[in-house]
């Protein structure tokens, strides 16, 4: 975790400047990053499929936003190549690197993160209101979309809300994208196996 107290010298301005530059470079290749690694299934869903659509209901609506936009951040700074490199795998069940990324999302933008957030904001000609961003961004939902299907089993689809105009538009002017759905339609049998419980991801 890294953090200050006070107000930055002209030294350390200029530092996060150059730094903002550097990030204004990398982000013209920056890769849109996913929630979650492929990997092979177990029980695939068909390429077509008949849904009841009167069945059709939502389920566990949860945070999304203000975290995605910690995982664009988090990426963009390299932090997860540093830490996979500093933190090697081993026997554990959850890599070092990625636990590392959880509790610093979980306590949300450590002090490095929010001045990249801030500078990345004032390129983009946003001000430097950043608490304004991350309160628009937590308003991002995302849910269980649950498909009943002719077959008697029920598909779960982990869906995004659609940003507004308004958060379209500050997305936009920081050049992020919100990904409709996370990850690939799955048998809600299957999910469960995967999950504690199918609403808590």
């Amino acid at each position: 975790m890294v953090s200050y107290l006070g107000e930055l010298t002209a030294g350390e301005q200029s530092g996060w400047a150059q730094l903002g530059g550097e990030l204004g470079k990398k982000r013209a290749a920056f890769v849109q990053p996913t929630l979650f690694d492929a990997e092979a299934e177990r029980d695939p869903v068909p390429d077509e499929v008949s849904v009841n659509v009167r069945g059709v209901r939502v389920a566990g609506a949860k945070d999304f936003g203000d975290v995605w936009l910690g995982l664009v951040l988090w990426r963009m700074l390299g932090l997860d190549e540093l830490f996979r490199e500093l933190l090697p795998e081993g026997r554990e069940e959850v890599r070092w690197d990625l636990l590392a990324t959880v509790l610093v999302l979980a306590r949300f933008l450590a002090y490095a993160m929010w001045k990249t957030l801030q500078l990345w904001m004032e390129r983009s000609g946003l001000g430097r209101g950043v608490r304004t961003v991350l309160a628009e961004c937590a308003r991002l939902k995302c849910c269980e979309v649950i498909l009943p299907t002719s077959t008697g089993r029920e598909l779960g689809l982990f869906c995004v809300t659609q940003p507004d105009d308004h958060q379209r538009a500050l997305l936009d002017r920081l050049g992020i994208e919100i990904p409709l759905r996370l990850g690939r339609p799955k048998w809600r049998d299957a999910l469960k196996l995967d999950l504690p419980c199918s609403h808590d991801f």
